[in-house]
């Protein structure tokens, strides 16, 4: 809230002073009577009519806690607020805590990897496939992988007038599947087909040749995923016969992955957030 001009308290303290009841000043300012009275004090007291600074002047609580709360952090990623707050022994309230941890630029995100990838014969398999490939030119690589979306994707929230009840409808005991699969190239996303219903390894195999195979250029490297429907001896048969190499899949594909990043995009702007048929088709 603004402070009001220093011209319109000199004439409140003028009238004030002349005698006018605080009722009629602040009428005739429209200026509330509480205001008013709190500005009579301040005058008789030191003689000021400037506004009080609003600054304040306190130091966060948590300045001093910094250090620790980044050691402990760093130590366990994933540990919520209140268990950061038993871990520090500090009584403040979470949006304290929140602020900060946020002012240590420790931002929320999570990234989930197979724990299989911590093991030695999973470790010195995927060094010896990136050993082994070649290194191509980044615009003959191609990478393949699918994701997908489910009708029963809608927001479980909204905001509606007070008193009113918000129904958004949302389909209810069939949940259907939708997969999207394409290729990413450096240039951007070629061989898009959408699915209706999972994948499975016949679907991958039509994938393949009907549609990613035209695609492929002289040279080109295929990367697929270390899953069973991307293993298929079709597939790789394919894709060597339509002159692009195929590149086995790795033990656990390396994260981040870049493919993936633009297919979710896409995908993740169609999840349903209205009524259900405005959103959730991967063909609209």
């Amino acid at each position: 809230m603004n402070s009001l001009s220093m011209d319109l308290r000199k004439r409140v303290f003028e009238d004030c002073g002349a005698g006018m009841g605080t009722k009629a000043v602040a009428q005739r300012y429209e200026v509330s009577e509480s205001w008013v009275r709190r500005l009579k004090p301040r005058r008789r007291q030191d003689g000021r009519t400037e506004p009080q600074s609003c600054r304040n002047n306190r130091r966060p609580q948590l300045d001093a806690q910094a250090e620790r709360i980044r050691e402990a952090i760093t130590a366990t990623p994933d540990r919520t607020l209140e268990e950061l707050k038993v871990k520090l022994g500090v009584t403040v309230s979470l949006g304290t805590l929140w602020r900060a941890v946020a002012k240590l630029g420790l931002t929320v995100k999570k990234v989930q990897r197979a724990s299989k990838q911590e093991r030695p014969d999973v470790k010195q398999k995927r060094a010896d496939w990136k050993a082994a490939q070649p290194a191509p030119d980044v615009d003959k690589v191609v990478f393949i992988d699918e994701t997908w979306a489910r009708t029963n994707m809608t927001r479980r929230y909204g905001r509606s007038p007070k008193g009113e009840r918000l129904v958004c409808p949302a389909p209810h005991g069939h949940w259907k599947t939708t997969t999207f699969v394409a290729a990413l190239r450096a240039d951007g996303v070629a061989a898009p087909m959408v699915i209706d219903g999972a994948m499975t390894g016949d679907l991958f195999v039509a994938d393949v040749k009907q549609i990613l195979v035209p695609t492929l250029r002289p040279g080109d490297v295929v990367v697929m995923d270390n899953v069973i429907c991307h293993k298929r001896v079709a597939a790789r048969q394919a894709i060597e016969a339509a002159g692009g190499p195929g590149a086995a899949p790795a033990t656990v594909q390396p994260r981040p992955e870049p493919h993936r990043v633009g297919v979710l995009q896409a995908t993740a702007s169609r999840v349903v957030n209205a009524p259900f048929g405005h959103g959730c088709s991967l063909t609209q």
